[in-house]
């Protein structure tokens, strides 16, 4: 979680509940080594999160219904940059948030395993990009 000017505010690990199969190492940049000493569970990551995040706070972020839904969370004011920029095929197509990095801020992001700051930093620039420029701006919703 980033603040308005970029600045990390929280960034955080979990336990992971049940046994990992499957790290996606290449995708989620953790592997086992990177989760062995938090002890951490989603539960106090969640509360954490909570006394940071304030009613009247804007969650920017991509995808963030897959976030907001593995905490068990909900808010009522976020801008989702997968919505925010259109796909050339219409919903329920998104376009990735490194495609839409590269294409719209000239910037290389998730070469090799995802960084939650790069990605947030991104979510937020291209956010602040679609306000700038106006809802007709990429095509996306509204």
């Amino acid at each position: 979680l980033v603040d308005g000017a970029g600045a990390v505010v929280f960034d955080e690990l979990a336990k992971p509940a049940e046994k990992v199969v499957d790290y996606c190492t290449q995708w989620s940049g953790l592997d086992e080594a990177a989760l062995r000493g938090v002890a951490t569970s989603v539960d106090q990551v969640r509360a954490a999160l909570l006394e940071t995040v304030d009613a009247d706070d804007v969650l920017v972020g991509h995808s963030l219904d897959c976030d907001l839904r593995a905490l068990g969370l909900a808010h009522h004011a976020c801008a989702d940059t997968a919505l925010l920029y259109g796909h050339p095929r219409g919903a329920p197509y998104k376009k990735k948030l490194k495609q839409l990095a590269k294409e719209f801020l000239d910037r290389e992001i998730q070469d090799g395993a995802h960084d939650s700051a790069v990605d947030a930093r991104a979510a937020l620039d291209l956010f602040a990009l679609r306000v700038a420029r106006g809802p007709a701006f990429a095509g996306g919703a509204e």
